[in-house]
């Protein structure tokens, strides 16, 4: 699943990935890329009238070497992104353009990821969730 605003994209899980870097020292690193899925986008955006019809292609959530806490479980961390976090992490959702995301939390567990939050599209706010499950 990989919605904004309700309107589910679905999830590429050839192309997504999401790799969790625990280093020696305790610390944790996020990299993740998740895509849309190209077939559900031209179901979406086949009618002229769709809200998504300005785009040229799926989304694509991203965190690059983003700093996590690790839970309890092995294999299981969270991250908070807020918007301020962005001129020193990356991480946005790319839709025509590098959009900024806020008020993120983003969980790791059994290989896949969830996140949570809200996506500022042409400047305006819109929530946005996605829950990858590892094929």
């Amino acid at each position: 699943m990989f919605k904004i605003d309700g309107t589910d994209f679905k999830i590429d899980t050839k192309k997504s990935r999401v790799k969790l870097r625990v280093a020696k020292d305790g610390s944790a690193k996020i990299d993740a890329d998740i895509y849309g899925d190209k077939t559900q986008y031209e179901k979406v955006t086949e009618n002229e009238d769709s809200p998504w019809s300005w785009t040229l292609y799926p989304p694509h959530f991203y965190l690059h070497d983003y700093p996590a806490k690790i839970g309890k479980v092995e294999g299981k961390a969270t991250a908070k992104i807020s918007i301020d976090d962005l001129d020193e992490n990356e991480a946005a959702i790319y839709l025509i353009e590098h959009n900024d995301i806020d008020d993120v939390i983003v969980t790791i567990a059994d290989g896949g990821l969830t996140a949570k939050g809200t996506v500022f599209l042409s400047g305006r706010p819109h929530s946005f969730s996605i829950k990858f499950v590892k094929p």
